[in-house]
């Protein structure tokens, strides 16, 4: 029995891993691929914290409450 929870909880873990890892990933690639970069190579603030707003949103819709 309590192999199966043990199992159980860590299939769960797995899969909040897996969600916030891929929203964390996607938000990354989007501001790369989407935001303007200044002639010293820095990355506009603004749209940069757009897209880790909906890195977050998307970690707290995926992980199960």
């Amino acid at each position: 029995m309590r192999l199966k929870l043990l199992l159980l909880i860590g299939i769960l873990f797995c899969g909040v891993t897996y969600a916030a890892t891929q929203c964390s990933t996607d938000a990354y690639v989007k501001a790369c691929q989407k935001c303007p970069v200044d002639s010293f190579g820095k990355m506009n603030q603004t749209c940069y914290e757009k897209y880790q707003e909906e890195g977050k949103t998307c970690i707290a819709i995926n992980t199960p409450s």
